[in-house]
């Protein structure tokens, strides 16, 4: 997110893992590492920014990858709940972003509609779950539904 024309180094970045976008929702991913869930002081406050400044008239969803349910590890603060982690840094960040379409206001108020998690233990149950009773219309489709649903789950059971 380049937010200014201050150079990169004094504006705000953000590496999301993934975007998905469809006609309703924009959805930043954030994954964490399948046994660890740290977060920088401002990285969801970052990405929250973002998702809510680019979505136009899309709902805006950041979406967590998780290793464990919240509260989450957030560096040098313990363990929070998302939307406290969002609002640790939420004003500071908003500060460096030039033209975001919502007050600070609108933006905490929307806050807990605007995210989601789910762990990488509940991920690998539905995708278990789904490619057993997967049926598609070639034999050659659910071979390769089968494939690339037991590389997701041994990786991990490899990881976690």
């Amino acid at each position: 997110m380049r937010p200014s024309k201050n150079s990169q180094s004094e504006g705000v970045a953000v590496q999301p893992d993934g975007i998905i976008k469809s006609p309703s929702v924009l959805c930043l991913l954030e994954a964490k590492r399948i046994k660890s869930n740290q977060f920088s002081v401002d990285q969801l406050a970052r990405e929250y920014l973002l998702v809510t400044r680019d979505c136009g008239v899309r709902k805006p969803l950041l979406l967590l990858i998780l290793s464990k349910p919240p509260p989450i590890h957030v560096a040098s603060h313990g363990h929070k709940s998302i939307a406290d982690a969002i609002q640790l840094r939420l004003a500071e960040v908003y500060a460096k972003v030039e033209n975001h379409p919502l007050s600070l206001e609108q933006l905490t108020a929307r806050m807990e509609d605007s995210f989601a998690w789910i762990t990488w233990g509940e991920m690998a149950q539905v995708v278990s779950g789904q490619a057993k009773t997967f049926e598609g219309k070639s034999g050659s489709l659910e071979q390769t539904v089968v494939r690339l649903s037991n590389s997701f789950l041994d990786a991990v059971r490899r990881h976690g």
